[in-house]
């Protein structure tokens, strides 16, 4: 029907074997789980591109008819909209691999400084964060807003840099862009 992965749903029945008999292929009859997600790239599976969930935040799955499943924050607008049939319940998976990292937006306001996209960017770099986009606006009382697209791991691996770039000067706010509805958090 749609509703599942194919592979997500062959290590499902595989983890519902039973195990206390010892007989492969004799299945206990159990609710189906939340799909685990993020573990490896899957085709029918993406990450919503408008509110970049990463391991860690609460997410929701939204299956969308000849796309597949796009994966939210829970918190997003387009979830808030949506209606809940189309929902399908899933998690991080417990085995997210170092090297697989996840796009995070940040929107910093920083004071209009020789250097200061240097500092910002070094501050990034320093905490293991790869930069993969980067806009600049000049705004009213000589400050710049900056929006930065990040490579992170999860969402510990973004509370370590967003705390990094707190503590550089001149920095007036920083924000975790929530979608591109102009919504942060």
């Amino acid at each position: 029907m749609g509703h599942r992965n194919a592979i997500a749903l062959a290590e499902l029945l595989v983890a519902a074997q039973d195990h206390e008999s010892g007989r492969s292929g004799l299945l206990k009859p159990q609710p189906l789980s939340r799909l685990k997600v993020g573990e490896r790239a899957d085709a029918s599976i993406t990450f919503a591109p408008c509110c970049r969930p990463v391991p860690g935040d609460d997410i929701v799955g939204i299956l969308r008819q000849g796309h597949g499943l796009d994966i939210h924050r829970s918190e997003c607008p387009i979830v808030r909209r949506g209606g809940k049939p189309r929902w399908v319940e899933v998690t991080w998976s417990d085995t997210i691999p170092e090297s697989r990292h996840f796009p995070a937006a940040l929107t910093v306001v920083a004071r209009d400084e020789i250097g200061m996209l240097a500092r910002i960017s070094a501050a990034i770099a320093q905490e293991g964060g790869n930069i993969v986009h980067v806009q600049l606006d000049a705004q009213p009382e000589a400050t710049t807003l900056i929006q930065f697209v990040i490579d992170v791991r999860d969402r510990v691996h973004l509370a370590r840099i967003i705390k990094r770039l707190r503590r550089e000067r001149g920095l007036v706010r920083i924000q975790r862009l929530l979608a591109n509805h102009g919504e942060r958090r």
